[in-house]
């Protein structure tokens, strides 16, 4: 039994000489390899940095303190992330969305990708107001609803409608439940389209249907639009 201790004893000497020797043979190739290579070379606009031990302090320690997640968000405001609004309606691509995106259809052209999309947004108004002048008296809300259908065929093309379905020649749907009128409504639902119009690029037009680049820029557009002068 004593000699199976020594064994033992010896191997872990005979290990450990040899990992020292090990260590000693690694550091002095570092240092042959570190004279063969020569100065530190570096460009004539460089200069090296004067080293200064006192700058450098040991990392803060936290132990004493318990992470508190709510105090750091007070650091910047009290501020939290905002979701991001999303349409009404979103079909195909989405908007406002990080990438990489899966490619687009080769249809018109490999230089003009369809990547389809339709999506449905806009906004509802709606407003009160009461006023009594002594002769009149008036109480009414009224309402308005604007909706932006966006079809999106390329990165240049796509179809755009508009639809106000509670305005008829800037007449909103309203109710008056005071004055002379009471208990009467004006302004009728409307579901015709107000705009409706086609808008594209013809130099990616162009590039997608003869499959070359080119620096024609020429947008352009044509249907039922808002003109304003």
């Amino acid at each position: 039994m004593v000699n199976i201790v020594k064994s033992k004893n010896l191997w872990s000497n005979c290990l450990a000489a040899f990992a020292l020797l090990v260590g000693m043979l690694s550091g002095g190739f570092a240092d042959a390899s570190e004279k063969e290579a020569g100065p530190t070379k570096m460009s004539t606009e460089a200069k090296p940095a004067r080293f200064d031990a006192k700058v450098f302090a040991p990392d803060p320690r936290y132990l004493d303190k318990v992470y508190d997640a709510e105090a750091q968000i007070q650091i910047y405001g009290g501020k939290s992330a905002v979701p991001t609004p999303r349409p009404l309606v979103e079909l195909g691509r989405p908007i406002y969305s990080e990438g990489p995106f899966k490619p687009g259809l080769d249809i018109v052209g490999r230089k003009n990708l369809v990547s389809p999309a339709f999506n449905v947004s806009g906004d509802w108004r709606t407003a009160a107001a009461y006023s009594d002048s002594g002769n009149q008296e008036i109480f009414r809300v009224a309402t308005d609803l604007n909706l932006d259908l966006d079809l999106k065929l390329t990165a240049t093309e796509r179809v755009h409608a508009l639809i106000e379905p509670f305005d008829r020649g800037g007449d909103f749907l309203n109710y008056q439940f005071a004055g002379d009128d009471r208990k009467q409504g004006n302004g009728t639902v409307d579901i015709n389209l107000s705009t409706m119009f086609f808008e594209g690029d013809f130099g990616s037009i162009y590039a997608g249907l003869a499959d070359e680049y080119t620096s024609l820029d020429l947008p352009f557009s044509f249907g039922l639009m808002p003109l304003l002068f």
